[in-house]
């Protein structure tokens, strides 16, 4: 876990939230590429983890719902154009693979794909999550954040695999 945070973790952490990293999400059927900006390292329950923040109007949230599995794709800056499309472009109108040219690869402990051109990839399994609800969250925040009330959801996964081209 040292190693995690030594190495690793400032790599990711240069790519938030602008341009941001894609996570992969799905099932057999259909896979589905999202732009994350928000993203929080940590530990929890003796496991090391990542939350990502999710609206529960997006595309992929009901993926999460029912695949508890994903992977974050950090990609060079080369990528930052297949990077913003997937975040301004909806899984559910577009084939964003196809769209993009990005190639899924096999992950090593779970099922759903990765990015073969990622320089790094962490594969996580959701344990946990948690709503963001109007009354937690401050004024400011929701002016700023939240003006519909689209609130994200809170996906606290266990990081299973990291894997570094």
């Amino acid at each position: 876990m040292h190693q995690i945070f030594q190495t690793i973790f400032p790599q990711i952490l240069d790519k938030i939230p602008s341009p941001g990293v894609l996570m992969l999400c799905g099932n057999q059927e259909k896979e589905n590429l999202i732009t994350l900006g928000w993203l929080h390292f940590g530990s929890i329950w003796n496991y090391p983890s990542l939350t990502i923040y999710v609206r529960s109007s997006r595309y992929s949230y009901p993926f999460l719902l029912e695949n508890p599995d994903f992977t974050i794709n950090v990609l060079s800056k080369q990528y930052q154009k297949e990077i913003q499309f997937c975040g301004s472009h909806s899984g559910r109108y577009c084939d964003k693979f196809k769209e993009t040219g990005l190639v899924k690869a096999p992950s090593k402990k779970i099922t759903v794909s990765s990015l073969k051109a990622a320089e790094i990839v962490v594969e996580c399994s959701i344990i946990g999550n948690v709503p963001f609800l109007q009354e937690q969250i401050s004024d400011q925040i929701q002016a700023q954040f939240y003006p519909q009330g689209d609130y994200h959801q809170q996906f606290i996964a266990k990081i299973l695999n990291i894997k570094e081209k």
